[in-house]
């Protein structure tokens, strides 16, 4: 049987029990090996596990996403989950003349046309700095303004920058981080949402790393680094509720994904510090998850013997 319909029946007959969410979990050498082999393996919350990849066949995972691994060889492996199309406008009569330093980022949101729905991080003729911009009705629009964010810096020597994170689910509004070094030299770094609705810029509970949405789009979860009594620092994990600011600490770990259900949160455990920068997260090889209302815990990568990190979920 070929590998790659082998590893496709594996998918198609590992069926978790009923209403059990599972995570894909990556294996790995931690040695001075820049590409060991790679082996995937389907764990659910109950602790059943099977093999996806097994490091044997001398495969290296690539990604993850729309419900489909990507292996380095060229292969797809397609794993439960729809794949959604989707449609590219062309906006090249719109910004004839205009070169995005990045982009476009594809935003479904609520409320958006399906013209209007792509997002350019650019400088523009009337602002020198790069913020997030769309095409709304026919029109380019500046959505963003970094330097208003900031208001007691100093005039900035370096480019002020705003960065698409990610929409919110269920509302027509998106998180982006904002950045500025100003003629003092000090350092601004913080979270926004824009509201398309109002087109109004929200701050944001901070994390230092990228954070990620309940599926419901209520609450945040995120890394921050702690330190204390001059030690290195270390990574604790956060969840935020968004409209009332309430936050909860879940443990320390890095690199969160909520299930599909918003029932469980999956990290990377870090408990080991180190002196690192606010924007990196050393796991420590192993894949924990919390059930949010309960507060239970699982080590997911319990009796793996090598370095294990969280791919993501899936729902059965």
């Amino acid at each position: 049987m070929p590998k790659i319909l082998f590893l496709l029946v594996v998918l198609l007959f590992f069926v978790p029990t009923p209403d059990v969410p599972a995570v894909i979990l990556l294996e790995r050498d931690n040695t001075d090996d820049p590409n060991p082999p790679h082996a995937l393996y389907l764990v659910d919350m109950l602790g059943n596990r099977e093999v996806l990849l097994a490091a044997e066949e001398n495969k290296r995972f690539e990604r993850y996403e729309n419900g489909i691994l990507w292996l380095n060889t060229g292969e797809t492996l397609l794993t439960p989950g729809e794949v959604t199309p989707v449609v590219t406008p062309d906006h090249e009569r719109i910004l004839a003349g205009i070169s995005p330093l990045y982009g476009p980022v594809v935003v479904t949101a609520p409320g958006l046309e399906q013209a209007e729905n792509r997002l350019y991080s650019m400088s523009g003729q009337s602002n020198p700095y790069v913020n997030l911009y769309a095409v709304i009705d026919g029109n380019l629009q500046q959505l963003t303004d970094v330097i208003s964010l900031f208001p007691n810096s100093q005039a900035p020597f370096l480019s002020a920058s705003a960065e698409f994170l990610s929409v919110r689910p269920d509302h027509p509004s998106f998180l982006f981080r904002a950045r500025l070094r100003d003629a003092a030299g000090n350092d601004f770094n913080g979270l926004y949402l824009y509201d398309f609705q109002t087109g109004e810029t929200h701050t944001m509970p901070f994390f230092g790393k990228n954070p990620v949405w309940s599926p419901d789009g209520v609450f945040l979860a995120g890394s921050r680094l702690s330190q204390r009594n001059r030690q290195p620092p270390i990574y604790e994990l956060w969840v935020s509720h968004v409209e009332t600011g309430a936050e909860n600490f879940i443990a320390n770990g890095c690199n969160p994904q909520y299930s599909p259900d918003g029932a469980w949160l999956a990290y990377d455990l870090h408990e080991s510090s180190q002196w690192q920068g606010y924007t990196d997260c050393f796991a420590n090889g192993q894949v924990a998850a919390i059930r949010l209302d309960t507060g239970e815990t699982i080590l997911l990568s319990k009796g793996m013997e090598k370095f294990v990190t969280l791919v993501g979920w899936i729902q059965p």
